[in-house]
């Protein structure tokens, strides 16, 4: 199916995609814990415009994999009343279960995830769980300069602007770093980073702006 999806034009064909939906239903039968066919899905559904079904896609495969988001610690205090150990107990417990965002034993890949997080931020008006999977990607390898790319872009999207900046400058240093011998890739990270910046302080400005109108 991917291959398919992969060898088709800009927009997928009708035959294509049905092509396609047939083998990522005969996949998912047969694995239906993999998290693979329904993100293929998602990826087609965007390649044919309908983003609303390729989201609905997306979140079935990334829920597969990723954990939901942990629980507010405002209830914490409900065991205000036990002992001290138990209490640290409880915490230490709760932190291990907050540091493993992903279920381990159906992990995809870290390219994967990649492609998972690229189809959140096309399909997703909300940034929260794109920026779960790549913050949850650094954690692997914090040397991958497309993943501060994306979280950058992601960061902006949630106008979260001093992060988005961090990871801009973050993302520089390892270019700078890894593309010591190709100046042309180089500079062309650079351009990607300095488009995200120009855009990020626009938006600063356009924000700003807003509140003056207001008062």
């Amino acid at each position: 199916a991917e291959l398919l999806l992969n060898q088709g034009e800009e927009e997928v064909d009708e035959k294509i995609g049905e092509e396609i939906d047939k083998l990522v239903e005969e996949a998912a039968e047969v694995d239906p814990a993999s998290a693979e066919p329904m993100q293929v899905r998602a990826s087609l559904r965007n390649e044919q415009g309908r983003a609303s079904e390729g989201l609905n896609a997306l979140k079935v495969s990334v829920n597969k994999w990723l954990k939901p988001e942990a629980q507010s610690k405002d209830a914490e205090s409900s065991g205000e009343e036990e002992e001290d150990l138990d209490e640290d107990e409880d915490e230490d417990k709760e932190e291990d279960d907050n540091n493993k965002e992903v279920n381990e034993e159906n992990l995809p890949s870290f390219e994967f995830r990649f492609e998972s997080a690229k189809l959140l931020l096309d399909l997703d008006t909300s940034t929260s769980t794109a920026l779960r999977v790549l913050q949850g990607l650094l954690t692997e390898n914090d040397a991958v300069i497309d993943v501060w790319y994306l979280l950058a872009l992601a960061h902006h999207g949630a106008c979260q602007f001093e992060e988005a900046k961090e990871c801009i400058d973050r993302g520089l240093k390892v270019i700078k770093k890894q593309c010591q011998d190709n100046q042309e890739m180089a500079q062309q990270k650079k351009d990607e980073f300095e488009e995200i910046l120009l855009a990020i302080e626009e938006s600063e400005k356009n924000l700003l702006n807003d509140e003056e109108d207001e008062e």
